[in-house]
C-alpha cells in the first residue's frame, strides 16, 4: 500500500473510510484486489495516527467506531493479505465474511 502515503483532508479520508465500512458490512461483492484498494483509506489513517499528527479525540473515536464494525465482519486471515504487515493492521489480516468470491479465493489459498 505505497501508494496510501499522500497527504489527504483527515476528515474526509474518515468519511470514505465509514462508507467502505458500510459497504463492506452491507455484502461484499467485489475482488480481493478491490477490497485492499478500498482499504487504503484506513493506512492513510493509519498513516495519520502514527505520524504524531494531533488528532482530536472526536476524530480517533469515529475511527475506532469504524473498526469495530469492520472487525465484525471479517474472518481472520492466517497471514497478511496484502505486504508485510504486522497484525494490528487488522484490515489486511482479514476478508470479509459476506464476500463468497473472496472467501472461496481464501479458502483455495490456505489464508484461512
Amino acid at each position: 500500500m505505497d501508494n496510501c502515503k499522500e497527504t489527504i483532508n483527515v476528515e474526509r479520508l474518515l468519511n470514505k473510510y465509514e462508507r467502505v465500512v458500510k459497504d463492506i458490512c452491507l455484502g461484499y461483492e467485489d475482488s480481493i484486489y478491490e477490497y485492499k484498494n478500498d482499504l487504503c483509506c484506513r493506512q492513510k489513517l493509519q498513516n495519520v495516527l502514527e505520524n504524531g499528527k494531533d488528532v482530536e479525540y472526536q476524530i480517533i473515536a469515529r475511527i475506532e467506531r469504524a473498526d469495530d464494525e469492520l472487525k465484525r465482519v471479517l474472518l481472520k486471515t492466517k497471514e497478511c493479505i496484502h505486504g508485510d504487515y504486522p497484525e494490528k493492521y487488522f484490515w489486511l489480516w482479514g476478508i470479509p465474511s459476506n464476500a463468497d468470491d473472496i472467501v472461496t479465493l481464501a479458502k483455495s489459498n490456505d489464508w484461512l
